[in-house]
């Protein structure tokens, strides 16, 4: 718990509301809620605002008042929360959470709103009698989600009630979800650990409308974004080792754990990441796996200049362009016949492309594999130089044929890359906050959830697929 005021602490919280005739604290009276909510402090004597009573916010201060009911811009806020305290010099104080993004201040013994841009309006506040201040709503109990109830099965929009949070969770408000290869493998029962019924959906951008305890990273209204990995036991023998993309207990976004083809979704906020402000919610999607795994992969097949990829969807598209930019050679490897996939790969700068069963016209020093066809593996380490590195990028593959060791021989190397870290994903982000990756999208409506998946299995995207709610 974090205090209150100068020598105070924190000794009930309950839910709201402030009822009573006080208008806001003064004397420099301040509301500590931790990334909870903005927060007006209540004096039960009845002392005016003065002096800048204010509200703490994950660290930032939010002006709240003075006598005249002027107010600066606050941290904005979904919790509907109560906090008492006592200071240190006996006197009883009540800070109350005000709803995203309006922070109420006194005005003539009224209530008094004051708006932040409405890109960040959600609940308003209101006045229902003088010196009243109440939440008109209350956080969701429940979700409308696309939802798989069997493998091989269309997925279905339902309404899910929305469990209580733990401690290390947020309730976010989606806007934007991917749609990724690993959802199909989803639908199609062909991970061994997917649970059923699940929402799919592994590459969520959203706004945190709750968090479940004071030690949550975000604040109340910040964008974060939720990838695969979505806990890890931090126990077994791959989390001591700092592998814990290999966890022996991992829980997975959208395959073990609800996802993000929802309205709300929760998340464990320790895996999820902020993203760089330059890209949008529906461009930001894509990043969050696409980006990622392929980040990941990029990194396991070293740093020579030629590099191969095979399959030129949402992952590849974005690694082309990340490559690039660190002065790499990209040749391009798609079905055969697909010409607009080849004329995109080219568009976004690869030097070459063709289809799988080509010889591209330089020898690969490294080849990374998007495409879930076992075939591949050979075809790629004919076309990888010696010492070279073939780098399975899928979390799903068909079998690989057999293959004379010929090709492997020369040290050349298979490998594969497995979920992610959150150490990735930091990285991740960063070189996409300086390099200007152009994610190209593809909007669906939630509903449309299985027009987009027909469309990813048909490889008629250019690009990623993203579910949007608004």
């Amino acid at each position: 718990m974090r205090p209150i005021s100068q020598a105070s602490r924190v000794v009930s919280p309950s839910l709201l509301s402030h009822v009573g005739s006080q208008p806001l604290a003064g004397n420099g009276a301040r509301a500590g809620v931790g990334a909870l909510a903005v927060a007006a402090a209540a004096g039960t004597d009845g002392t005016p605002a003065s002096d800048g009573a204010s509200a703490i916010v994950g660290g930032r201060t939010a002006l709240l008042s003075d006598e005249s009911g002027d107010a600066g811009r606050g941290a904005s806020s979904t919790t509907l929360r109560r906090w008492a305290a006592t200071s240190g010099t006996g006197r009883k104080y009540q800070a109350t959470a005000i709803v995203n993004p309006i922070i109420a201040t006194p005005n003539a013994g009224r209530a008094k709103r004051i708006e932040l841009p409405p890109a960040r309006a959600r609940l308003p506040i209101s006045a229902s009698c003088p010196g009243r201040y109440h939440a008109p709503m209350e956080l969701p109990s429940a979700t409308r989600a696309m939802r798989i109830g069997a493998p091989h099965s269309r997925l279905t929009l339902e309404t899910v009630a929305l469990p209580s949070l733990g401690p290390q969770q947020v309730l976010l408000e989606v806007s934007a979800c991917g749609v990724c290869r690993t959802d199909l493998h989803v639908l199609d029962g062909e991970l061994p650990h997917a649970r059923y019924p699940v929402t799919p959906g592994h590459e969520i951008v959203g706004r945190v409308l709750a968090v479940g305890g004071p030690d949550v990273p975000f604040e109340a209204g910040e964008r974060v974004g939720v990838p695969w990995l979505g806990f890890t036991c931090g126990e077994c023998r791959y989390c001591k080792l700092g592998l814990e993309n290999l966890c022996e207990r991992a829980g997975f976004t959208g395959c073990t754990l609800d996802g993000g083809y929802a309205e709300h979704a929760i998340a464990d906020a320790r895996y999820c990441f902020r993203i760089p402000d330059r890209y949008d919610d529906a461009h930001a999607a894509p990043l969050l796996c696409a980006g990622l795994i392929g980040y990941r992969a990029y990194e396991a097949a070293g740093d020579g200049r030629n590099l191969g990829l095979y399959g030129f969807g949402a992952a590849a598209h974005l690694l082309a362009q990340m490559a690039r930019a660190q002065g790499r050679q990209v040749f391009a490897f798609t079905r055969r016949g697909d010409d607009a996939a080849q004329r995109f790969a080219l568009e976004l700068g690869a030097v070459w492309a063709g289809d799988s069963e080509s010889v591209p016209p330089e020898e690969l020093d490294a080849a990374i594999l998007f495409a879930p066809v076992g075939a591949l593996v050979p075809a790629a380490l004919a076309a990888t130089r010696k010492g070279g590195r073939v780098v399975c990028a899928g979390i799903h593959m068909s079998d690989i044929p057999s293959f004379p060791y010929s090709l492997l021989w020369g040290e050349r190397t298979v490998t594969s890359v497995a979920n992610l870290t959150r150490e990735d994903g930091r990285e991740f982000m960063r070189i996409a906050a300086d390099v200007d990756l152009a994610p190209a999208i593809e909007r669906y409506a939630l509903a449309d959830a299985n027009v987009a998946l027909d469309r990813l299995r048909a490889g008629k995207l250019r690009g990623a697929a993203v579910l949007t709610t608004g």
